[in-house]
This record gives C-alpha cells, structure tokens and sequence, in this order.
C-alpha cells in the first residue's frame, strides 16, 4: 500500500514539474500534478494525452523559415515596415 501511494506522489510530482518546465501559469501545474496523485490510472494517461498541445501552445518556434515567412506577410500587409521587417530577420538569423 505504501508502495503504491508513493509511486503516485511521485509521478504527481513529476507531472507538476513537467507543466511547469513547459510553461503552463496558474493553477493548472498544481492540478494537474493532484490529479496524477488522486487518479494515477486516470489522469496520468489523460495529461500525456493533453501534454502535446500545451507543448506546442507555449514552446517558441524553431522553424526560422516559417518565421521569416510570417515576418514578411507582416511587412506586405503593411503591419511591418521595410526595416522592421529586416532587423527581425537579422534577430532570426542571428539565433540560429
């Protein structure tokens, strides 16, 4: 029985430092993690289910060519100008 509640203690706590680390604000790490703890056979599958979309929602790009694409529709329709538009390509091309 011990064994069991501290595997599940312990996939909460991972689960809360894994929302953490991939963003997430608020109360929903702290959710998340109580509800591995509570529901280990429900919530943990549930969350890795889940973990993708909040990975992708607040993890940055990495494709500087869709990057400089967005930039230069910015700068066609107007929102960007020509310099704007070139420092942050010069920013883009400079990280990688």
């Amino acid at each position: 029985m011990e064994f069991g509640l501290l595997i599940a203690f312990l996939a909460g706590v991972l689960v809360f430092m894994d929302a953490k680390r991939i963003g997430l604000k608020g109360s929903e790490p702290f959710t998340w993690g109580g509800a591995v703890f509570l529901l280990l056979i429900i919530a943990l599958p549930a969350y890795l289910i889940k973990r993708p979309s909040y990975k992708n929602k607040f993890s940055p790009s990495n494709d500087k060519i869709a990057d400089i694409e967005r930039l230069a529709a910015l700068k066609d329709k107007g929102i960007l100008t020509e310099e704007e538009f070139l420092n942050q390509k010069k920013i883009l091309l400079g990280s990688v």
